[in-house]
């Protein structure tokens, strides 16, 4: 079964590569802005999605 990332909805690669369809692990809300490191604040993005979104909201990402 492969893995899509949660914001753009491609395959993931998984393992600990640099590309821009790596598995990575995201916070909802970030850490940055109050949220917490549990699993119901945290999806599986790839990197090139998770760079982009910062350390905005999921929504704040989902609507640019």
């Amino acid at each position: 079964m492969r893995r899509l990332c949660h914001y753009c909805k491609q395959p993931m690669t998984k393992g600990g590569t640099n590309l821009p369809r790596s598995m990575t692990s995201d916070h909802r809300l970030p850490k940055s802005r109050g949220g917490k490191s549990d699993p119901a604040n945290k999806v599986k993005g790839c990197r090139k999605c998770n760079s982009a979104k910062a350390n905005m909201t999921e929504a704040e990402f989902l609507t640019i």
